[in-house]
């Protein structure tokens, strides 16, 4: 039987089970994040993340703001196109290219 990776999710076709590759999701949002807030996401992301990706309750993203932290987040609740999620914790990261 196959091992699946913990970053994977099965879904059965044909009697048989697939592996999918999960990719997390990046979310700019306006203002502060504060770990163990929720936040409501902005509407133009909102409608994406619920009508082409499909979100889900409980789909993990990542948030960021521009302050140079990131922080996990899991979608709380998607009624039709606004989403609300919840912040996790955050952790300072470079994204500049080595090349500016």
């Amino acid at each position: 039987m196959r091992q699946f990776r913990r970053d994977e999710t099965h879904r059965r076709i044909s009697g048989k089970f697939r592996a999918r590759t999960v990719r997390l999701t990046r979310v700019y949002v306006e203002g502060e994040l504060t770990a163990g807030r929720v936040v409501e996401l902005p509407p133009d992301t909102a409608a994406h993340l619920a009508k082409v990706l499909r979100a889900r309750s409980g789909d993990e993203v990542i948030l960021f703001n521009g302050d140079g932290r990131e922080f996990t987040g899991a979608i709380q609740a998607v009624r039709g196109a606004r989403v609300s999620a919840a912040v996790g914790d955050g952790r300072s990261v470079d994204r500049e290219s080595p090349f500016a």
